[in-house]
């Protein structure tokens, strides 16, 4: 008879062997049982592969699959594990994170008890060589007996009140999907599915996010990595037409812009040259949706307000900002002098 766990949890794989077999042993011993955990292999070259086999040959529970080949990027990995599971839940973890012995149990119940769509487990900033620098998610504290709908879920994870580390209900990957159009597309998908819960809760099981692991994908700079600046601008349209307060908007996009600034910079300074082309693609995304209608002279000060909306409605200005900031990397301090007589004070 074939196994028919009640959640699933998916775990993008790729040369993650540091922290693997601590991470599934986290999992292993969970007190709730009734799980399945989809590793998805992303052509490790490491012996991540041969660690994840001998798991699986031990306990059934684990399912190994390995992409048709390398996506390098933990969004659309995810979505090719997620398109595998026959859990009525989803979960994610990563290569190193870790857990509560009841994270499951604890999400699980708390779902069965409200009825909620989704259900958020208390996180934890985890260093495994610094154990005091531990520290827990903040914001979260007056919502744990809470039960909220999914727009106001929305709108926390927005300001980051709350995470996205949860248990979610099929449905809503039946509905949706999992978004893959960047390296951070998770948290777009994360909060396309908040938007349609129609309940969230909160419970006390613990997710351990390793917040030390200097080799974790996403703290390594790629060319993927020139993604960052246009998945924040996807969660700014999002925040846009889904009514989010001005202020959370603005956030958003004056984020996104300081990102396009900075990775526009790293096109001259490392060998990401081929970079320049995502700049072009989000700076292209500025101009059709016309984002500088969203700065508001109320709530940004005239410095920063200005420097958004010159570079984002002149490509040539945004250029020379960014040129002249790599001139003042390199050069220090005897630029001031020539900035103050070509750049007016908001561009620099």
């Amino acid at each position: 008879m074939e196994y028919l766990p009640e959640i699933s949890v998916v775990m993008p794989v790729f040369n993650g062997s540091m922290f693997l077999r601590e991470t599934l042993n986290a999992i292993r011993t969970q007190t709730f049982a009734n799980f399945e955990v989809i590793c998805a292999n992303d052509c490790s070259t490491d012996d991540s592969l041969d660690i994840l086999n001998a798991y699986a040959a031990a306990d059934d529970r684990f399912r190994v699959y390995t992409t048709p080949r390398n996506l390098g990027n933990a969004s659309a990995v995810a979505k090719f594990g997620v398109n595998l599971i026959k859990g009525n839940y989803y979960a994610y973890s990563s290569q190193d994170d870790l857990f509560s012995d009841d994270w499951l149990s604890s999400l699980y119940n708390r779902a069965k008890a409200t009825g909620a769509d989704a259900v958020v487990a208390e996180m934890i900033w985890f260093y495994g060589k610094c154990p005091e620098k531990n520290t827990v998610w903040l914001g979260m504290e007056n919502l744990k007996d809470e039960v909220i709908t999914g727009r106001q879920a929305f709108l926390y994870s927005l300001n980051e009140t709350i995470h996205n580390f949860a248990l979610w209900k099929r449905w809503l990957i039946d509905k949706i999907g999992y978004y893959d159009f960047g390296m951070r597309a998770d948290e777009y998908t994360y909060r396309v599915w908040f938007l349609n819960c129609r309940k969230v809760a909160f419970a006390s099981g613990r997710f351990y996010y390793r917040s030390d692991n200097a080799e974790a994908i996403t703290e390594k700079l790629t060319l993927k990595s020139f993604d960052t600046p246009y998945n924040t601008f996807r969660l700014w349209k999002l925040a846009r037409d889904n009514d989010a307060p001005h202020d959370v908007q603005e956030k958003l996009i004056l984020t996104s812009i300081d990102e396009l600034l900075h990775f526009n910079e790293l096109t001259y300074l490392t060998a990401f040259k081929a970079g320049k082309v995502k700049i072009a693609e989000c700076y292209s995304a500025y101009l059709f949706e016309n984002v500088s209608r969203v700065f508001n002279k109320r709530t940004l000060d005239n410095r920063s307000l200005l420097r958004a909306k010159i570079v984002t409605q002149n490509y040539l200005l945004f250029r020379l900002v960014t040129f002249y900031r790599v001139l003042r990397r390199r050069l220090g301090g005897s630029l001031r002098g020539f900035a103050r007589t070509v750049l007016p004070c908001s561009l620099r």
